[in-house]
């Protein structure tokens, strides 16, 4: 039991959401994730490519493909995704 708790906590710390569909959101996560995967760091560039954007009836769903690199010199790759419409959403990163 003691071992799905702790599988449980890991996952949901590598796994984050924020309101909003913006740019702003989208650095909001990337610097969530950077304090997990590289603590200490203070300042982070990341550059995204988008790897696919749907559109349904329900709205639209933009994936991308990051690269994010840390002052202290650690760089890794996250997953985000922008899902919402008109009324609203919410934009995630994982790991």
């Amino acid at each position: 039991m003691k071992k799905i708790f702790y599988l449980i906590l890991s996952i949901s710390s590598i796994y984050a959401m924020s309101p909003g569909m913006d740019d702003n959101a989208l650095k909001k996560e990337i610097g969530i994730m950077v304090s997990f995967k590289a603590k200490g760091a203070k300042n982070f560039k990341y550059n995204c490519a988008v790897t696919s954007d749907i559109s349904t009836y329900a709205g639209r769903i933009i994936k991308y493909d990051c690269q994010v690199e840390t002052d202290i010199g650690i760089v890794f790759n996250t997953d985000c995704e922008v899902s919402g419409n008109m009324l609203g959403g919410g934009t995630s990163c994982w790991h």
